[in-house]
């Protein structure tokens, strides 16, 4: 989580590992718990085939 206090604005980065997890599920739990007022989602997918 990165925060800018003074702009009352915070991020949150979600890195997952392989196919046994689950980034949206973690959003969610982070969005539930965090409860900010407004949010937006981007999505990079930096899977390579090797």
């Amino acid at each position: 989580i990165h925060t800018w206090i003074e702009y009352s604005y915070a991020t949150v980065d979600v890195y997952t590992c392989g196919d046994h997890s689950d980034p949206w599920k973690a959003t969610e739990y982070i969005i539930e718990n965090l409860k900010p007022k407004k949010y937006s989602i981007g999505y990079a997918n930096r899977t390579q085939e090797l």
